[in-house]
């Protein structure tokens, strides 16, 4: 806030026409303008809850390194130190090392805030520009469910007292035919299901689709059609969290443990982690085995834009090998003939 005396010199400047020079403004600290960029740009681009925590954890890692960061430290010599560093972080997992891909991620919000502030004029050294770091990566295939695998958790009824697995078998199997993700089915309502159809609105995209409904997912709308749900809502829908905790209880219980590796590098340390498939589920592998059962059955990428909400055939680039592979395993089935 201006003191008393900083209103009178400028309010006196003003009064006899001399302009306030640049250097005369006190400079703002990083992460005050780190702020203002969240605050300014949140509203701008409609910025979801988990868009300004992507950001916030950014600043937080910016400052653990470095509690006094500044503009002039956004150099080749500093980012490689804050590179260093976030090599080292304890990770939720249990492991030490950030991954390069979520390092890369954590370059694109710092180069995105930078550009901000270079444009609104609090930024004025470029270094920054320049920096681009070689983080290898691994490309590692979508996890998605099998055929089989969909009809195992159909038969699979949970037993006394997990009464509630069966609910969340239900709404990730809508998923699965679907290819809602679990904020658009939590958001479904039944007045959202027009002429066998759901129209909805996706909550990350803002984009309307019309998805037809086929005999999975009408059925599942259908048993719970009668049950009486907040905000006329079509699907008893728990939380992401404990939506995800469920399923891994769930695949486990009806025995889906098949291993799935995924490789990561931590710097030039490239990591090897196999987890069977009930720890690596989550809702989100609803939306995918939606993608690659629709390749695999032939149809078009392009339709399954249409379903799905990507605006664009890229998106659709990591599935399309999946379903080679899996339409080249399923002709074996022929020799069996």
């Amino acid at each position: 806030m201006p003191s008393v005396s900083m209103v009178r010199e400028d309010f006196n400047n003003r009064l006899s026409g001399e302009k306030i020079k640049p250097e005369d403004k006190p400079a703002k600290k990083f992460r005050d303008v780190w702020a203002e960029f969240s605050h300014d740009r949140g509203i701008e681009r409609g910025w979801t809850k988990s868009t300004y925590q992507k950001f916030a954890a950014c600043l937080n890692h910016l400052l653990s390194f470095k509690s006094n960061i500044s503009f002039e430290d956004m150099n080749e010599k500093t980012l490689n130190r804050w590179l260093e560093y976030l090599r080292t972080l304890p990770m939720p997992d249990g492991t030490i090392g950030m991954k390069n891909s979520t390092i890369d991620k954590q370059l694109g919000y710092l180069r995105w805030f930078m550009n901000w502030a270079t444009d609104k004029g609090y930024n004025t050294n470029m270094a920054y520009r320049t920096y681009h770091p070689v983080l290898k990566t691994a490309d590692n295939d979508p996890i998605f469910i099998t055929g089989e695998e969909i009809h195992a958790l159909l038969d699979f009824t949970a037993p006394k007292g997990k009464e509630h697995l069966n609910t969340c078998r239900d709404i990730f199997i809508f998923c699965c035919f679907s290819s809602l993700r679990w904020s658009d089915v939590h958001n479904l309502k039944k007045s959202n299901i027009v002429n066998d159809c759901i129209c909805i609105t996706q909550q990350k995209t803002a984009k309307t689709v019309t998805i037809e409904l086929n005999k999975y997912t009408r059925a599942i709308l259908e048993k719970y059609q009668d049950v009486v749900l907040p905000n006329d809502a079509a699907l008893p829908v728990v939380s992401n969290q404990k939506m995800n905790d469920a399923l891994k209880v769930l695949f486990k219980m009806a025995g889906l443990d098949k291993p799935i590796t995924k490789t990561y590098f931590v710097g030039s340390e490239r990591r090897d982690v196999t987890k069977p498939l009930y720890e690596r589920i989550s809702t989100h592998v609803g939306r995918k085995t939606f993608v690659v059962t629709g390749l695999s059955s032939g149809l078009s990428p392009y339709t399954i834009t249409q379903w799905t909400g990507h605006s664009s055939l890229k998106a659709m680039k990591p599935y399309m090998a999946i379903a080679d592979k899996v339409k080249k395993e399923s002709m074996k089935k022929f020799d069996e003939v």
